[in-house]
C-alpha cells in the first residue's frame, strides 16, 4: 500500500482549534473581495518581511522588494503529473468524510479540477524578504512554524510598523485556493544552529471531522518529507528544490539577499489576473507611487500586467491629496484642497498624523460608476502604506476625496485597534485594546469628520437657506405694515437643500504671459430633494487676492458665464447671472478671474442662491 502524502492531524485529547477556522476568518466581509483579501494579506506579510530584513539600514543599502504573481494553466501530462505529485486525490477522498457544508464546497472545486479543463495554479513570490526561516522544532522562534503551523496570535503584532499577523495572514491565501490548499517554498539565510537555506511544505485547511477509519481530525493536513522520520516535516534544501520543480515552481536561492523570499502556490485559485491587478492598485497605491515596491502579475499566456495607480479611475482622485498630506506638494492658492490637520492638537501628547482633502471633479466622479462618487471618502493608511479603509462620510453637496496618513507615534496604537482583516480602526473601548489606542482611533475619525465639514463649508457655493430666510422675513414685514394682526404662518422646518453642485473643472491657476488667472467650471442640477417646480437662481462669485497669512483680502474682478448656451439665464453684470432651473436641467457655469500677479495668493468661492419668485429671473 502506498504511503499517504498528506498527514491529517488528529484532534488532541484536550481539544484544539479546527483547521476550518483558517478559511473562515474573513467570511462575511462583503467589502473585501477574494482578490482584495489576497492582494492585501499576501503582499502585507511579504512587505513586512522585507521591511524587517532592511531594518536599521540606510536607504542606499536596502535590498529592493519585488513581488510576482504568476498564473499557470496545466493540461495533459503536466496536469496529471502535478495532481499525482501534489496528492490532490487524497484531499478529494478525505473531503467525502467531511461535514456536508465542507464536502459540498469541495466537490464543486474538484469537479472542475478533475474535468478536461486546464488546471489553474497561482504562484505568489516575493524577493528581497527574509523568508520563512527556522526549523519548526524551534517553535514560535521559527517564522515557518508561525506562518503555517500556528493560527491566530503569532507574536508579530508586537513588531513595530508591521501590517499583519502570520497566522491570520494565511487565511487570505487559503481562501484564495478553491480547495484551501497551498504549498510554501522559501529561501533564507542560515542560522547559527540551523544551516538549512530552503524549505518546502504543503498545507490544507478544512473543518474538523471524523475520517473513514473513525479518527477525529482537526481538519488540517501537512504535506511533508516522507524521509524525515516523522510526519509533517518540511522538505529541505535539494529535496525542496526537486519537489518545487515537480510542482512547476521556479528554483529559489539564498545566495543573495535580493533572491531570498517565499513562493506560495495556490491550487485552483479563485481570482484572475485582471481582478488581482486592480486590487493591488486599490489597496497598495501609496507604496507603489512612492516606489517602495515593484509588483508584476503574469497571466497564464505569459503576458505581463503592471499596477498603474494613475490609470485607475477609483484611485486617481486620492493621489493629489496624498502628495499634500505627506508634504510633497503645497496647498493650492485656490480653495479646492486643504491640509486640514495643520490645526490639529495632539492626543495625550501624541501627534496622530496628517490629513488632506480636495474637491473631486465631475470627470473623476463619472468614472466611478456605482462606487458612491457623491459621498465624501477618505483613504486611511499607516506606515506599511496599505490602505486600511476607504472611509465614507455622510452625503454632501460637494464630492470630496482625502487621505489620512498616521504618524509613527500613532501607528502602533492604531494597529492595536484593527481586527484580523485590518479593515478599520476600532473606536470602542475594550479589555483587549489599550484605552489610549482606542482614544487615538476615536480622535482620528472625529477630527476627520469635523475637518471635512469645515472644508465643505469653505469650498461650497453659498447655500440658498440664507436667502430663503430673508424672503420669509420680508413677507412678515409686509403683513405688519399692512395692519395685519398676525404674520404669515411659520415656515416648515428646513429640509435638505434641493441643489447639487459639482466641479467639472476644479479651480486652477493658469498662466498668460507673465501673469496668471484663475478659472473653474461647475455644474448645477436639482437633487432628489427638489420639488417638481422651477427654481429661480442667482449665480455670482467672490474672488479675492489674499493678504499675507490671512484668509481674506481685496476683491478682484471675475466673470461668471453659462458655459453652454441657455436662454433661461440673463446676464445682470459681469459677475452676476440669474435664471430658472427645473428637474432634469444641468447648468454648467464658468468662472474666470481677471489677470493678476503670479506671486499673489488668491481665493475663489462661487455662490449660488435660490431667490423668491417675485425677483427678476429668466423665463422659460
Amino acid at each position: 500500500m502506498t504511503k499517504p502524502l498528506w498527514h491529517w492531524i488528529e484532534l488532541q485529547k484536550l481539544g484544539g482549534a479546527s483547521g476550518g477556522l483558517a478559511g473562515k476568518v474573513f467570511k462575511g466581509i462583503d467589502t473585501l473581495t477574494a482578490s482584495d483579501l489576497l492582494a492585501r494579506e499576501v503582499i502585507q506579510n511579504s512587505w513586512d518581511a522585507s521591511r524587517k530584513l532592511n531594518s536599521g539600514r540606510s536607504k542606499a543599502k536596502r535590498v529592493p522588494f519585488t513581488m510576482e504573481f504568476r498564473f499557470i494553466e496545466l493540461s495533459g501530462v503536466d496536469k496529471s503529473s502535478f495532481l499525482k505529485v501534489a496528492g490532490i486525490d487524497e484531499i478529494h477522498f478525505e473531503s467525502k468524510s467531511m461535514k456536508k457544508s465542507d464536502s459540498e464546497v469541495a466537490e464543486e472545486s474538484f469537479s472542475v479540477i478533475n474535468s478536461d479543463s486546464p488546471l489553474r495554479l497561482l504562484i505568489c513570490s516575493d524577493f528581497g524578504a527574509h523568508g520563512l526561516y527556522g526549523s519548526i522544532n524551534m517553535g514560535s522562534d521559527s517564522i515557518l512554524f508561525r506562518a503555517l503551523y500556528m493560527f491566530g496570535d503569532t507574536g508579530k503584532a508586537d513588531e513595530d510598523g508591521t501590517g499583519g499577523s502570520y497566522g491570520f495572514g494565511k487565511s487570505a491565501f487559503i481562501r484564495g485556493s478553491g480547495i484551501q490548499t497551498v504549498f510554501a517554498y522559501s529561501s533564507f539565510a542560515p542560522l547559527a544552529d540551523d544551516k538549512v537555506t530552503r524549505r518546502l511544505v504543503g498545507t490544507t485547511y478544512w473543518g474538523s471531522h471524523r475520517d473513514a477509519n473513525g479518527r477525529d481530525l482537526e481538519g488540517r493536513a501537512i504535506y511533508g518529507d516522507p524521509g524525515a522520520g516523522e510526519p509533517g516535516i518540511p522538505f529541505e534544501d535539494e529535496n525542496a528544490d526537486d519537489l518545487a520543480n515537480k510542482l512547476f515552481m521556479e528554483k529559489r536561492s539564498a545566495e543573495k539577499e535580493e533572491k531570498m523570499g517565499t513562493s506560495l502556490l495556490l491550487v485552483h485559485p479563485q481570482v484572475d489576473a485582471e481582478e488581482l491587478i486592480e486590487s493591488i492598485e486599490k489597496w497598495w497605491w501609496p507604496a507603489l507611487v512612492d516606489n517602495e515596491m515593484e509588483i508584476v502579475v503574469y497571466k497564464s499566456d505569459g503576458s505581463r500586467l503592471m499596477p498603474r495607480p494613475m490609470n485607475n479611475n477609483f484611485v486617481r482622485p486620492f493621489l493629489k491629496a496624498y502628495e499634500l498630506a505627506v508634504g510633497r506638494s503645497k496647498q493650492s492658492s485656490v480653495m479646492q484642497e486643504s491640509l486640514i490637520s495643520s490645526s490639529w492638537q495632539e492626543v495625550n501628547g501624541i501627534n496622530i498624523g496628517s490629513a488632506a482633502l480636495r474637491v473631486a471633479s465631475e470627470e473623476e466622479l463619472a468614472n466611478e460608476e456605482s462606487e458612491g462618487g457623491h459621498f465624501p471618502r477618505i483613504a486611511l493608511l499607516r506606515s506599511p502604506k496599505m490602505i486600511i479603509e476607504y472611509k465614507d462620510f455622510e452625503r454632501r453637496r460637494v464630492a470630496v476625496r482625502g487621505v489620512f496618513v498616521a504618524s509613527n507615534d500613532a501607528d502602533g496604537h492604531l494597529r492595536n485597534t484593527e481586527p484580523a482583516q485590518h479593515s478599520h480602526w476600532d473606536r470602542k473601548k475594550s479589555k483587549e485594546i489599550p484605552n489610549l489606542s482606542t482614544a487615538i482611533a476615536d480622535a482620528v475619525y472625529s477630527k476627520l469628520s469635523t475637518g471635512l465639514r469645515k472644508f465643505i463649508e469653505e469650498v461650497s457655493p453659498t447655500p440658498p437657506n440664507e436667502r430663503e430666510t430673508l424672503s420669509v422675513f420680508s413677507e412678515l414685514m409686509r403683513g405688519l405694515l399692512a395692519g395685519k394682526k398676525s404674520g404669515p404662518k411659520l415656515p416648515p422646518k428646513a429640509t435638505k437643500m434641493p441643489l447639487e453642485i459639482n466641479f467639472i473643472k476644479q479651480p486652477s491657476v493658469k498662466a498668460h504671459r507673465d501673469q496668471v488667472y484663475t478659472e473653474s467650471v461647475f455644474k448645477i442640477s436639482l437633487g432628489p430633494n427638489a420639488e417638481s417646480k422651477p427654481y429661480n437662481l442667482r449665480i455670482t462669485a467672490d474672488f479675492q487676492i489674499l493678504e499675507e497669512e490671512s484668509d481674506s483680502g481685496e476683491s478682484w474682478p471675475c466673470h461668471v458665464t453659462i458655459a453652454r448656451d441657455s436662454g433661461n439665464f440673463e446676464v445682470i453684470s459681469t459677475n452676476e447671472i440669474i435664471g430658472q432651473i427645473t428637474v432634469g436641467d444641468v447648468i454648467e457655469v464658468q468662472v474666470k478671474s481677471d489677470l493678476y500677479d503670479r506671486n499673489w495668493t488668491s481665493k475663489l468661492k462661487p455662490q449660488v442662491e435660490i431667490i423668491p419668485d417675485e425677483s427678476k429671473a429668466g423665463k422659460k
